[in-house]
C-alpha cells in the first residue's frame, strides 16, 4: 500500500513539475506585444545648412544637405508570466513551485519574437551628406545700423569677394549674411569690419 502512495505522489509531483500553474497559464496566454525603436537613417532631404568663413580675400559658401529623420519599428511578440501565485503556493510541495516558475520563466524567454515594422518618420533633422560647395546662390547682406541690404551671388566655386564689402554705410561695424532659398531666407552669419 506505501508502494502505491508513494507511486502516486512521484506521477503528481512529475505532472506538476512538468506542468505547473505557471508554466500551463504562461503558455495558454495570448502573447504581448510591443514595439521598441531600431536603427534611424535620414529620408527625404528637407534643406541644406550653410556655413560662411572667410578665405584671404573672400567670403566661401559651403552648404550641407539635411534630411528628415526615419526611425525603424522593431515589433515585438513575448510571453508574459502568469500563474505567479499558485506557483508560489506550489513550493510546500517538495519546491515544485520553484521548478515551475522556472519552467516558465524560461519560456517567457525563448518565447520571445521580434520583426520588422517599417520605417516612420522622426521628428529631428540630420545631415545627410557631405559639406560642398554653393555656386550660384543668392546672397543678401544686410547692414544693422542702417537696415540697408545689399543682393550679391556666388561664384562657380561658392565665393564672393572681400572687395565687394568694402563700400558700407557709415557707422557700420557688421554685415548680416542670409540665403535666399526657395522656402524663404536662411540666416547664415555675422560678420565684423572696421567701421568707416
Amino acid at each position: 500500500m506505501t508502494l502505491r502512495y508513494l507511486s502516486m505522489i512521484i506521477v503528481v509531483a512529475s505532472c506538476l513539475w512538468t506542468s505547473g500553474c505557471a508554466t500551463v497559464l504562461t503558455v495558454a496566454y495570448p502573447p504581448l506585444e510591443e514595439t521598441r525603436h531600431g536603427e534611424t537613417k535620414p529620408g527625404s532631404q528637407v534643406a541644406f545648412h550653410y556655413v560662411m568663413s572667410e578665405e584671404k580675400d573672400s567670403l566661401l559658401l559651403q552648404k550641407q544637405p539635411l534630411c528628415s529623420q526615419q526611425i525603424q519599428i522593431i515589433k515585438i511578440k513575448r510571453k508574459q508570466l502568469h500563474g505567479v501565485i499558485p506557483a508560489i503556493v506550489e513550493v510546500p510541495f517538495f519546491g515544485l513551485g520553484i521548478a515551475d516558475l522556472v519552467v516558465a520563466g524560461v519560456f517567457t524567454r525563448a518565447s520571445v519574437e521580434e520583426s520588422d515594422g517599417g520605417y516612420v518618420k522622426g521628428v529631428e533633422i540630420m545631415t545627410c551628406g557631405d559639406l560642398m560647395f554653393a555656386p550660384n546662390e543668392e546672397l543678401i547682406i544686410q547692414y544693422p545700423a542702417s537696415t540697408e541690404v545689399k543682393h550679391m551671388r556666388t561664384n562657380e566655386k561658392g565665393m564672393i569677394p572681400l572687395n565687394s564689402l568694402e563700400n558700407m554705410p557709415k557707422g557700420e561695424s557688421s554685415i548680416n549674411v542670409f540665403v535666399k532659398e526657395e522656402k524663404g531666407v536662411s540666416y547664415v552669419k555675422t560678420f565684423e569690419r572696421n567701421p568707416r
